[in-house]
């Protein structure tokens, strides 16, 4: 039987422990596959906080390039003027 199959005679509820969260996110064959994939293993999946703080901090030093104020970038993105400024003085 390949994935598919198996995907399709299988109810959610039936699905051990957290695999079951994770099929009503991503269904139930993606839930399979990544069961059958990392079978066995323990799953720490990160946060994504510090990718997304990196987004936001690049989009800001571009707007500043563009011309947009630091008054302008703090209200928009809900930031003091303070840590606007550290995020142009920073690179990372």
């Amino acid at each position: 039987m390949n994935v598919e199959e198996i995907a399709s005679e299988i109810a959610i509820d039936e699905l051990p422990g957290e695999l079951k969260s994770i099929a009503e996110i991503v269904g139930i064959e993606n839930a399979i596959k990544l069961a059958i994939s990392f079978r066995g293993c323990s799953l720490y999946i990160r946060s994504l906080d510090q990718l997304f703080r990196k987004k936001r901090n690049n989009k800001i030093r571009n707007e500043y390039d563009n011309g947009e104020s630091v008054l302008f970038l703090a209200r928009k993105y809900r930031l003091s003027t303070r840590s606007v400024e550290i995020i142009l003085g920073s690179s990372d």
